[in-house]
């Protein structure tokens, strides 16, 4: 055992040695038990902080999401309205690229043209072996009318699939890109095959009004000018009726005498 200051001191001193030894270990203890709490208080206060922000952050992405979904749902609501005018407007509507060919149509447009789907007549308008193609004299119309500088429609007179006669007017224009060049075609086909005959049968029916009308005034005519000459025809007929009776009358004197 080696020497120490302490060791061949008396009672009192190592009783006072002792004291002070215990009174260290209990400072040690007591600072460590104080740092120690205080790393646990500020572990407790940090994970209620971030408990805190991973609520709000988890609030904010719900509010996002649900936020998310309302656009999503007025989204397809929008595009189901788009779509529902777009197919049952009364009039053909199409896009076309820069050369003619047809990139999207409505169903108006292809039961005007008297294909039963829209499939049909974009099929048909990559054939090129049949010379009366309808999609294909209609492409050629559109580029010719797109062409022009004049925004009025065109009537042009085509045929439906079936070869039926078709009457409607074209309204196509180009578009230009941003950067200057053309960016393809748009317009809208109206069908007036039942407006041109509607008006084709109104014309017949004044034309056969206006020759009712003229045999009308003939007929007044007629009836005036053979009132203007039946007058004088019939003085002139009583005239002779009265010199014959006269004539016989005059035979009958000379008879007798």
């Amino acid at each position: 055992v080696p020497t120490l200051p302490w060791w061949n001191a008396d009672e009192q001193t190592v009783t006072l040695y002792i004291y002070l030894f215990w009174s260290l270990c209990s400072y040690l203890i007591v600072v460590g038990r104080t740092r120690y709490a205080s790393k646990i208080d500020g572990l407790t206060w940090r994970d209620e902080r971030l408990n805190i922000e991973l609520q709000a952050t988890v609030h904010r992405l719900q509010e996002e999401a649900r936020e998310r979904h309302a656009a999503e749902t007025e989204l397809r609501a929008s595009e189901a309205r788009y779509r529902s005018i777009f197919n049952n407007v009364v009039v053909g509507v199409f896009q076309c690229d820069p050369n003619g060919r047809f990139m999207l149509i409505n169903s108006t447009l292809h039961r005007m043209m008297g294909y039963r789907s829209t499939d049909e007549f974009f099929a048909d308008a990559r054939r090129t072996d049949n010379p009366r193609n309808p999609v294909l004299a209609l492409r050629e119309r559109v580029i010719r009318v797109a062409s022009r500088p004049s925004t009025s429609g065109t009537t042009l007179r085509l045929e439906q699939a079936d070869g039926t006669p078709l009457t409607v007017i074209l309204y196509a224009r180009q578009l230009v890109g941003d950067d200057g060049y053309p960016g393809g075609i748009e317009g809208l086909v109206v069908n007036i095959t039942e407006r041109e005959a509607a008006e084709e049968k109104l014309r017949q029916q004044q034309e056969r009004l206006a020759k009712a009308s003229r045999i009308a005034a003939l007929s007044e005519v007629f009836v005036a000018i053979s009132h203007e000459v039946s007058q004088p025809l019939f003085a002139i007929s009583n005239f002779a009726n009265a010199s014959l009776e006269k004539m016989e009358h005059l035979d009958q004197i000379w008879t007798m005498s």
